[in-house]
């Protein structure tokens, strides 16, 4: 997912539902899912200057309570950081 572009971030706060839009390199639209959220963080504060390309992602990595992480660094030099009981990751 190196430079892929995030456009938009939605969490369905009452089911835990997170959907996160982004543009591959070839322009096509893609989803990246997690059900059961239990943790988002998105810092968007920019140390390295603005942007919105994916540098990489981790995970996801099991937390040991039925949970997973995923870690998603932005060029920008900002990491969001997801728990949740499921992801979908686009290929």
């Amino acid at each position: 997912m190196h430079d892929w572009s995030l456009i938009q971030i939605h969490l369905a706060w009452g089911t835990g539902e997170l959907s996160i839009d982004l543009i591959d390199t070839s322009e096509r639209a893609r989803t990246l899912s997690a059900s059961s959220v239990s943790v988002l963080e998105i810092p968007r504060t920019m140390p390295w200057g603005p942007s919105a390309s994916i540098n990489r992602i981790e995970g996801p990595d099991p937390q040991g309570d039925g949970t997973s992480r995923v870690r998603i660094h932005v060029q920008s030099g900002d990491s969001i950081v997801i728990v949740a009981r499921a992801f979908e990751l686009p290929r």
